[in-house]
């Protein structure tokens, strides 16, 4: 399990430790998400492999936002992890970040405002033939036309994807042998039942079927065109310090839908974004969103909203799918001096 869990842990906050440190603060604490997750026999991989914590202190929180910018009062502290339970060996873990005093790998420009934890394990890998059986989805949402990517797992010679219309009836409109134990396939208009007929509109069953019928299944919802995502501003251009309101409609209707502002020329996924939003607005997920409007302005709480407003230059604001990147909708404007 690993995780921005945003607690500390108590094999950090020891009596050993506050001893050592000036803060007048630190005091030996046995926080309650790591001590429950100890409970539940998961280990701390990176206290595994360095059990000192007075030596190794590991601090993953902050490298500032962006790096180096942070307040003289910010309270640093271990708060990323990577647990494991089970049968594995934690053989190595390692800090990653912009600061080699902190850092058993630097990288720079560090792009985020936490540092990364990246630990090794030795597993015995279960057979294939004995994994439940998987199938998913590249997106849960598409469009008439567009192919759908499908992972699987444990499948059989002779096994095959099919897509079907919920409700309608359990005949495939779409079949695609996996011809492998696990793999990816693309379903697209040119895959058997159906061949160069679009999708309509509506939901659909993805199965994985065996000799004996589906053995694991998954859905997805194909949009009309004319329910395409969108993603508009109040205006093309924002003099500095002006609030910008992202608008957008028939998102994918997870919580963690996401709004985020990048430099031109920026790629999403390689630096953090500039400023962000959940699409219930702020930086903590509260419910399903598909068609409403996010505000940044310094009002706004959250990281990176301190550094507000955004220097003048040319930026592109997208709207993500469900805490990653991919691109749902996006729109260009400009900020003057």
């Amino acid at each position: 399990m690993t995780g921005d869990l945003n607690v500390p842990s108590h094999l950090d906050w020891t009596r050993e430790a506050a001893e050592a440190s000036d803060e007048e603060f630190r005091d030996e604490i046995a926080w309650p998400v790591s001590t429950r997750l100890e409970e539940l026999g998961f280990r701390d991989t990176f206290r595994e492999t360095h059990p000192d914590e007075v030596e190794f202190p590991a601090y993953t929180w902050t490298p500032g936002y962006p790096p180096p910018a942070m307040t003289d009062d910010e309270v640093h502290d271990r708060i990323d992890y990577v647990y494991a339970a089970g049968p594995a060996t934690t053989r190595d873990s390692v800090v990653v970040g912009e600061d080699s005093t902190i850092s058993d790998i630097v990288v720079e420009p560090w792009p985020s405002d936490h540092r990364a934890v990246v630990s090794e394990l030795g597993v015995v890998p279960k057979p294939v033939a004995e994994l439940d059986p998987l199938v998913a989805t590249d997106s849960p949402v598409y469009y008439p036309g567009e192919p759908i990517e499908v992972d699987f797992l444990g499948a059989a010679r002779g096994d095959r994807i099919t897509v079907a219309k919920v409700g309608r009836s359990s005949v495939p409109v779409r079949v695609v042998p996996t011809q492998s134990e696990a793999g990816t396939v693309v379903v697209d208009d040119s895959a058997g039942i159906g061949r160069g007929r679009l999708l309509d509109p509506g939901e659909y069953a993805v199965n994985l079927h065996g000799h004996n019928g589906a053995t694991a299944s998954t859905t997805i919802t194909v949009r009309d065109r004319a329910e395409q995502t969108t993603l508009n501003l109040d205006a093309e251009t924002y003099s500095s310090g002006e609030p910008i309101a992202a608008a957008f409609t028939n998102a994918s209707g997870n919580a963690t839908d996401w709004v985020g502002f990048y430099r031109t020329g920026e790629t999403p996924g390689t630096i953090a974004s500039r400023f962000w939003q959940y699409v219930g607005g702020g930086q903590t997920p509260t419910e399903p969103v598909v068609d409403g409007t996010v505000t940044f302005s310094a009002d706004t709480p959250g990281p990176g909203m301190d550094t507000w407003p955004p220097p003048p230059g040319d930026y592109v604001a997208y709207l993500f799918e469900e805490d990653g990147y991919r691109i749902l909708a996006e729109t260009t404007f400009s900020v003057t001096g």
